[in-house]
């Protein structure tokens, strides 16, 4: 009785042994499996990780940027990419492992999002000063053309004032005389003429300027011969031969002036005499007279 009783708590026993090592062998099947599956998530976070970190890499490269100091950031926050990218490839894909390298990359998304607002945010203020710049161009080159304006028109009315402010001679005569008591007598015969009379009037101008004026007084013979003191004088380039200096004080009034050119008898000759006032380099009037 003892015998058969132990024969069946053994059989009892082995069976209870074969149904849990066939739990066992069930649980560790699913275990593996469940495993696996759960590696190969890991593995794929692995790869997205990856990606998502060459991304970031590309992006860094793509951008050109001439701040110093972003370029430095920029250098730091690539090399961080590079050696997280080689340390995710030499590690093994575990939970912990990747917990942690998640939270690094999202770091890193946040630091290139701060990276490149600053970028933005400088490629703003650049267009605005650019935008600035073209705009006080636009009102430079108004003021210069309004400074061109009025000195285009300063300079008109330079010229105006200067020809206003010229002396001019509005009257002028000449002629051969005979020397006498109380004043010269007028003669047309070239043989008795002892002088030659010029008289002219500097009209009335309130814009020139007053003071000693020389007047140079220039007479010609019918051979293009000059007469009088036969000097020259130069005014830069120019150079004016003349037969006598006159000398006026001008007061801004009306003035007539005559004088007597002495001239050798040799040069009084018959024919057409021209008569030219100068003042300086500048022709003022013209006059003839005839002598028989």
């Amino acid at each position: 009785m003892d015998e058969k009783k132990s024969n069946i708590l053994l059989k009892t026993a082995i069976v209870i042994l074969a149904v849990c090592l066939c739990g066992l062998g069930i649980y560790t099947v699913q275990f593996y499996n469940e495993n696996r599956s759960h590696q190969h998530i890991l593995e794929q976070e692995k790869a997205d990780l990856k990606t998502e970190l060459q991304n970031l890499l590309s992006k860094y490269e793509q951008v050109k940027t001439e701040n110093n100091q972003l370029k430095a950031d920029f250098a730091k926050a690539e090399q961080k990419i590079e050696g997280l990218l080689d340390s995710l490839e030499k590690r093994d894909a575990t939970y912990v492992f990747m917990r942690k390298y998640k939270q690094r990359v999202n770091l890193l998304k946040k630091e290139k999002e701060r990276l490149f607002l600053t970028i933005d945010s400088l490629s703003n203020q650049n267009e605005r000063l650019k935008n600035q710049v073209d705009s006080t161009k636009i009102q430079l080159a108004q003021t210069q053309k309004r400074t061109d304006s009025l000195t285009l028109q300063n300079k008109k009315l330079a010229k105006k004032v200067s020809k206003a402010s010229q002396l001019k001679i509005v009257q002028l005569s000449s002629k051969g005389v005979v020397l006498g008591r109380n004043e010269p007598r007028p003669t047309n015969q070239a043989n008795r003429i002892e002088k030659i009379q010029v008289c002219f009037t500097l009209a009335k101008n309130e814009l020139a300027l007053p003071g000693k004026k020389r007047l140079f007084v220039q007479i010609i013979n019918p051979e293009n011969n000059l007469l009088g003191e036969k000097s020259t004088i130069s005014f830069g380039e120019a150079v004016l031969a003349y037969s006598k200096i006159v000398e006026v004080f001008y007061e801004n009034k009306a003035i007539t002036v005559c004088n007597l050119v002495s001239a050798q008898k040799e040069d009084l000759l018959e024919g057409r005499y021209l008569v030219n006032v100068f003042l300086g380099a500048e022709l003022l009037a013209s006059d003839y007279f005839e002598l028989e």
